[in-house]
C-alpha cells in the first residue's frame, strides 16, 4: 500500500525502476501490479529485468504492462552462448530472442544491452554488428566490460589490465 500510494502522489509521467532484477520476487511483483491496477495508478515505466524471467514468468510482465511497462532493459550481453557461458549469465541467446519477442508482441520496447570485452577482436565486432543490424528494433547500449577488483570476473582477467584497476571506477 505505500508503494502504491507513493506511486500515485508522483507528478512524473515516468518511472525507471533501476534494480537489475524488479521481478525477481514475482509474487510481489504480481501484488503490487494488481494494486496498483486496482487504484487506476498508471504510469509510463522503464524496467530491467533478465530474459530467463520474462520467457518463465510473460503473465507477470503482461500485468505490469497492463499498469504501464513500457520499456525493458534485457542484458543480452553477447551474440553466442559460449560467451554468454563464459560471462556466467546462466540464459543463452535463443532465451535472449524469445523474450525480445514476447515483449514486442505485448507492445513493450526492449533496450538491449551487450558486454564488449577487453579481447574483441575485429570479427567479435562484425558478428556483434551483424547480429545487431539482423534484430528486431531495439534501443541499444554497449558497455565496456571493467570488472570490479575482487570480482570472479577480475580475478580470471586482471591480468589483462596494466594500469591502476581503481581508475575504471568512480
Amino acid at each position: 500500500e505505500q508503494v502504491v500510494a507513493e506511486f500515485a502522489s508522483l507528478r512524473q509521467e515516468h518511472v525507471y525502476f533501476c534494480d537489475d532484477e524488479s521481478f525477481t520476487d514475482s509474487d510481489y511483483a504480481a501484488r503490487l501490479a494488481e494494486a496498483l491496477k486496482q487504484h487506476g495508478v498508471q504510469k509510463k515505466i522503464f524496467a530491467w529485468a533478465r530474459s530467463t524471467s520474462v520467457v518463465r514468468k510473460t503473465a507477470l510482465f503482461e500485468a505490469w504492462r497492463d499498469v504501464g511497462l513500457d520499456c525493458v532493459f534485457l542484458g543480452f550481453e553477447a551474440v553466442d552462448d559460449a560467451q554468454l557461458a563464459n560471462m556466467s549469465k546462466n540464459s543463452s541467446v535463443a532465451a535472449n530472442t524469445e523474450a525480445h519477442e514476447l515483449l514486442r508482441s505485448m507492445g513493450v520496447a526492449v533496450y538491449a544491452g551487450f558486454m564488449i570485452q577487453a579481447d574483441y577482436s575485429a570479427d567479435d565486432f562484425e558478428r556483434l554488428r551483424a547480429y545487431i543490424a539482423n534484430m528486431p528494433p531495439a534501443q541499444v547500449n554497449l558497455t565496456i566490460c571493467t570488472p570490479s577488483p575482487g570480482s570472479p570476473d577480475w580475478d580470471r582477467k586482471s591480468n589483462r589490465f596494466s594500469v591502476d584497476p581503481y581508475r575504471f571506477h568512480d
